[in-house]
Parts: structure tokens; C-alpha cells; sequence
């Protein structure tokens, strides 16, 4: 995934640039990704397949819950972009852009995992877009007003971007704790308690 200053470049150098910025996703992502061909995995098949019992499945691709099914999506979509033209970021490999005739940076690419951030011409757009899905089955496309990784995304005719987590952080609910746990103040924080720390710090 792109790291979330590239997030914030890319929709910068949009703005200065007079770009639009458009979002667009892979529909089931890693089942797009590169073949499984280093290993052999096989798994149970789900019932709703109705598959004959005692038959298990090979994969051709990985699923999600495999640890390497991401990076095998992320070097498929690699080597689709460079198949395209353009280059990845030596700052940050999810981050890719294409230059035109004078050197200058026409489009950039972000992307984290599956859902891509597209800024340039509305031109270098929809045609990145046509490359794209030509690749990949892609579910929706939105400019204007879209989420994008917690954010909300607006921009305006003029330009203008305008960011809101609103709607995110109405996401986030409070953390209970018993009014037994809180007169225990002095006692060592459980597992659990750990967990959903964890979690609520990766939230905020």
C-alpha cells in the first residue's frame, strides 16, 4: 500500500497542477493476482459450490488469507503499469507516473491494494482507466465525491480538493470499560485490553 504522505502528495501535486483526481477499485483483487506457481495450495471447497464430497480444490491464483496474496496483486498491477508506460516510484513502490514530452509529470497512479488513486488530465484519465480495466475487472469509478481509504474526497469544478474524515470517526465508538476495570486502576492491562488498544490506536 501507498504510505498516507503519498496520499496527500499526489492529491497536492493534483491541485497545483490543475489535474482531477479519480479513484477506481479491482473487483476480488487477488483472484486477479499473478498465478500460483511456486507452491502448491489446496483447499476445501466452500459448500455453497456444491462440489462432489471428498474433492479438494487446487488454486491457480492466491485467495485472501494467504500472506503473500496482496504482494502477488501488487506485482501483477506492477507489471501491468510498466506494461503501460509507467514508472514506479523509487520513494515509494506503490506510487507510479507517467511523463510526457518535456519530462514533466503527466498522470501518477497510488495505490493501496486494490483501490487506485488516478491524478492527471481528465484525457490521461479516462484512457488509464480504459488501459486498466482492460487488465483487471474493475468495480466502480468516481470523481468528484468519493471515500478513499477513510477519506472523503471532494473537489470542485475549480480544483479546489476538500478532505473529511467525518465519517470515518463516526465509525469509531467509544471504549467501554466496566466500572469494576476502572477501580482497578493500578492492575496490569489483559491481553484483551492490549488487543483493543492496539486496535483503537490503529483507528485514530
Amino acid at each position: 500500500v501507498m504510505d498516507a504522505s503519498s496520499v496527500k502528495i499526489i492529491m497536492a501535486y493534483a491541485r497545483a497542477k490543475g489535474m482531477k483526481i479519480i479513484s477506481a477499485d479491482v473487483r476480488s483483487a487477488f483472484l486477479q493476482g499473478l498465478p500460483l506457481t511456486e507452491r502448491t495450495v489446496y483447499v476445501q471447497p466452500p459448500r455453497e459450490a456444491e462440489v462432489e464430497k471428498g474433492k479438494i480444490w487446487k488454486l491457480r491464483v492466491s485467495l485472501y488469507g494467504l500472506q503473500d496474496a496482496s504482494l502477488r496483486f501488487h506485482w501483477k498491477v506492477r507489471t501491468v503499469f510498466k506494461e503501460m508506460g509507467l514508472e514506479q516510484s523509487k520513494l515509494d513502490p506503490a506510487v507510479f507516473y507517467m511523463r510526457d514530452s518535456k519530462g514533466e509529470v503527466a498522470g501518477i497512479i497510488g495505490s493501496h491494494v486494490d483501490d487506485f488513486m488516478i491524478a492527471g488530465t481528465p484525457e490521461w484519465t479516462d484512457k488509464m482507466v480504459a488501459n486498466i480495466s482492460s487488465k483487471f475487472e474493475l468495480g466502480s469509478v468516481e470523481k468528484d465525491n468519493f471515500m478513499y481509504c477513510g477519506h472523503r474526497v471532494i473537489q470542485d469544478e475549480a480544483g479546489n480538493i476538500k478532505l473529511s474524515q467525518d465519517e470515518y470517526a463516526k465509525e469509531v465508538k467509544d471504549l467501554y470499560i466496566s466500572p469494576q476495570r476502572k477501580r482497578q486502576s493500578q492492575e496490569p492491562v489483559t491481553e484483551t485490553e492490549r488487543k483493543q488498544l492496539r486496535a483503537y490506536a490503529g483507528k485514530l
